[in-house]
């Protein structure tokens, strides 16, 4: 009696097994899925928007202060930074650098330097010098 209960529960497991693996359900599957949260229906491709965020620092530099509008973001954002030399200063030259040492595309948005941020942590330096009479 025992070994067949045993050989029983070991056929259910077995199924049990069989079922889940052969039909899994998750971020893989290009089929639409529920939020169990908010019970609404969502698409795989919902997901891609929620992308993470990533570092903007500012070096310092002497000369002025740099002040970028915003300290962390997600790609595709725009980011525009501020600049505001000290008494006797301008601005000498903007570069935004990747973690990954890519140096990005600065362009001038009115009176404000501005570039797009990437999948990747940035760092932003501006070199500072001697106003020019």
């Amino acid at each position: 009696m025992k070994r067949k209960y045993s050989i029983l529960l070991l056929l259910v497991f077995s199924v049990l097994c069989y079922i889940t693996l052969s039909s899994p359900v998750g971020a893989y599957s290009s089929e639409s899925t529920h939020d169990v949260v908010a019970g609404a229906k969502l698409s795989v491709g919902d997901y891609r928007g929620m992308s993470k965020s990533y570092d903007v620092q500012a070096a310092k530099n002497k000369g002025g202060v740099v002040n970028p509008s915003v300290s962390d973001c997600a790609p595709g954002t725009v980011v525009k930074i501020g600049i505001v030399p000290d008494g006797g200063f301008e601005p000498g030259s903007v570069c935004v650098i990747t973690a990954f040492g890519d140096a990005l595309e600065v362009f001038l948005d009115g009176d404000q330097y501005c570039f797009v941020m990437p999948e990747a942590p940035v760092v932003i330096y501006v070199s500072f010098q001697l106003l020019r009479t």
